[in-house]
């Protein structure tokens, strides 16, 4: 076994284990404990690999390298969505209690959205 094909077995390796988190976060669809900083960090080192690994003709690095890249592209795009995603919730949640809270000091009773006459 070539030290090239064990670097692309830990590069893959890493992809399936990347997108392990990629598959969580898709179905729970809320980003907790988690920085996008560092799995971009890792996502640019990779980019570096794919340009490093050929200079080294190491082919099955450059081919594990490539499918750690995309699932932390993958990955990224997902913590940037859902984290601007609950952003703009929490947003819109906290501007209705404000409506709520400044119709009732003005004394303005609003019958629920659900109320037919």
């Amino acid at each position: 076994m070539s030290i090239d094909l064990i670097n692309g077995i830990f590069e893959s390796l890493g992809a399936l284990f990347i997108m392990l988190s990629v598959f969580k976060l898709g179905r729970e669809k809320l980003v907790r404990g988690v920085s996008y900083w560092h799995i971009s960090f890792f996502m640019m080192w990779g980019f570096w690999n794919l340009f490093y690994y050929p200079s080294l003709f190491q082919w099955y690095s450059v081919t594990g390298g490539a499918f750690l890249v995309a699932a932390n592209i993958v990955y990224v795009v997902q913590l940037l969505y859902y984290t601007r995603k609950e952003h703009n919730t929490v947003e819109v949640a906290e501007y209705a209690e404000y409506e709520m809270w400044r119709d009732r000091a003005a004394g303005i009773v609003k019958p629920p959205k659900d109320y037919v006459e």
